[in-house]
């Protein structure tokens, strides 16, 4: 599907930084302009098109805090902590808590055994004590659905109650744009006030977000750092996140155990680990692990496939990778591509973004730049710098 220049560059002008523009413009000016003077009018024409240049260091639309900032300050309040103590952890908190409750462990969110976790919780709705952490649970669960309305509105009621983890979920519809217009300033803000209340999964998720650079100055060194206080602490999706610096050689050297042992880890309490571990075991050349990748992967179909059924965006989107990749398993893309289709029907960046790159690269079906910048804007809409760039990309060979 396409519209006309000017409905395309109002539709994604807002979106683009301007430094992302100026890029593209560059690209344009030399690969369509034959002579210097031709050249820099071909770029000042596209940039009058461009976003303004911000307005302040920060922009419009971003964190109001630096990385190293809100490294910093997340340390700083870490370290002045006290151990909060639950008198007990409820059959909620067993089944769906995304923090460790008493004797209760943590669970992933998009791996929350929806049917059995969702009546337990709200049974535990009714008791005072527990409410508010319930809701929290409820709002967890609604998310791994795509029930995002719902969501929004569980985890508001617990806000007020300053449950933890209330303003994490809230923190992922903002940045993600799943209950509204994207808003990095107003996640981050939540994100930030949630990690210095010891939130495991908002220290997470502000990582992520640093790496990427997502409404922040992208520094994948805080981000690792950040990994590493909730690592240290036991959260098994900063293991996974560490173990893939460690697979890729980024910021730290290329160390292909140490990002099994991470993976490995957080395996046994996080199904999404294994992905982790099908990668690095696929390019091995050795037959045990050439037989351990087939059975693990079959283990991890299994898994997924479970969580899938009830369900889970996360778990549909574990099993599109594996089909895709053919990580331990025979490749099939059109199992995949519709997996990433009925994900990217709730507006998952990720999954728009591998469904662009599947048409850009005509992967699995025809070739159509046309579907590639449909997919690469839908997931520009919800916060996705590839897919932002990718489009500037596209945009600069017209």
């Amino acid at each position: 599907m396409s519209n006309s220049g000017t409905a395309e560059t109002a539709d994604i002008k807002v979106r683009f930084e301007r430094s992302e523009w100026e890029l593209a413009c560059k690209r344009k000016g030399t690969t369509t302009a034959y002579l210097a003077g031709d050249q820099a009018s071909v770029e000042q024409a596209c940039l009058a098109q461009g976003p303004e240049a911000p307005k302040g260091p920060t922009g419009n639309n971003k964190s109001s805090l630096t990385p190293q900032q809100i490294l910093d300050e997340v340390m700083a309040a870490l370290g002045k902590l006290k151990p909060q103590v639950v008198a007990g952890a409820n059959e909620c908190d067993r089944l769906a808590s995304t923090e460790p409750v008493g004797d209760a462990s943590a669970h992933y969110v998009g791996f929350i055994d929806a049917v059995a976790a969702e009546p337990a919780c709200r049974a535990a709705l009714k008791s005072t004590k527990d409410a508010a952490r319930a809701q929290v649970s409820l709002a967890v669960i609604a998310l791994q659905a795509g029930r995002f309305a719902e969501a929004s509105s569980l985890a508001q009621q617990a806000l007020k109650k300053n449950a933890l983890n209330a303003g994490t979920v809230l923190a992922v519809l903002h940045i993600n744009g799943f209950n509204g217009p994207v808003d990095y300033r107003k996640g981050y803000e939540l994100l930030f006030n949630e990690a210095r209340k010891g939130s495991l999964d908002a220290i997470g998720d502000l990582a992520s977000y640093i790496r990427e650079g997502r409404g922040i100055e992208a520094q994948p060194a805080i981000a690792l750092d950040l990994a590493k206080l909730a690592a240290g602490r036991g959260s098994a999706s900063a293991k996974v996140f560490i173990g893939q610096y460690y697979a890729a050689g980024k910021v730290v050297a290329q160390d292909r155990n140490e990002a099994m042992r991470l993976y490995r880890e957080a395996a046994e309490t996080m199904p999404p680990a294994m992905v982790g571990i099908l990668y690095v075991l696929r390019s091995s050349q050795s037959a045990a692990e050439q037989a351990e990748l087939k059975q693990l992967a079959a283990r991890a179909i299994e898994q997924a496939t479970r969580f899938a059924d009830m369900g889970s965006l996360s778990a549909k989107q574990m099993l599109a990778t594996i089909y895709y990749n053919g990580l331990g398993v025979p490749v099939d893309r059109p199992k995949a591509l519709g997996l990433y289709e009925e994900v990217a029907k709730f507006n998952i960046p990720s999954a728009n973004t591998a469904l662009a790159y599947a048409y850009l690269n005509g992967t699995g079906v025809t070739q159509s730049r046309e579907r590639a910048l449909e997919y690469f804007k839908r997931a520009a809409t919800n916060g996705s710098k590839d897919a932002e760039i990718q489009i500037a990309r596209i945009l600069a060979k017209q």
